[in-house]
């Protein structure tokens, strides 16, 4: 039975989140008032923590479809005002604002490249500085000297390009 209270929930705007419920007795009150739905304490399946439990499924698709009402800014607002734990399910476009990602300096400033900030490695070796951030090479960018080092002179080279084998 899935745990209504510990799971993955889709907004309106197709973001999820994890809501992370792990102590019952004083998180449920707090989640029924921050759903607007005081139904929900005194319903029969839900009213005790073996309830939910017992009732998991039927639940999920309440919070499910409640959840889908509103945005996640919406309900990350109310579930954070409320002191209630959820997780986010990170989308790319998050990377570059995420205060979390910033505060553990898992981004590095990217200069010369089409972004503002890229993920660092997660290595870091005492006594070794990271490198800067450079952008990748073109593509192509280095196809005469590989075909130098094969041993095709700058003529042979020169040929094939010109016969498009390059692209």
């Amino acid at each position: 039975m899935p745990n209504a209270l510990t799971n993955h929930y889709q907004c309106a705007d197709h973001r999820w989140f994890i809501l992370t419920l792990l102590n019952q007795d004083r998180d449920w009150p707090r989640l029924v008032e921050v759903l607007e739905m005081p139904a929900l304490a005194t319903d029969p399946r839900f009213s005790s923590r073996a309830a939910r439990n017992e009732n998991g499924r039927d639940l999920c698709a309440v919070l499910g479809q409640r959840f889908a009402q509103y945005d996640l800014a919406y309900w990350r607002e109310r579930l954070d005002a409320a002191g209630l734990i959820i997780g986010i399910v990170s989308a790319n476009e998050d990377i570059p604002d995420d205060p979390q990602l910033h505060a553990n300096g898992a981004l590095r400033p990217a200069d010369g490249i089409d972004a503002t900030h890229v993920v660092d490695s997660p290595l870091w070796l005492e006594g070794a500085s990271k490198q800067p951030v450079v952008p990748a090479p073109k593509l192509g960018a280095h196809r005469a000297d590989i075909l130098d080092e094969l041993g095709m002179t700058a003529d042979e080279i020169s040929v094939l390009e010109s016969k498009g084998a390059f692209g």
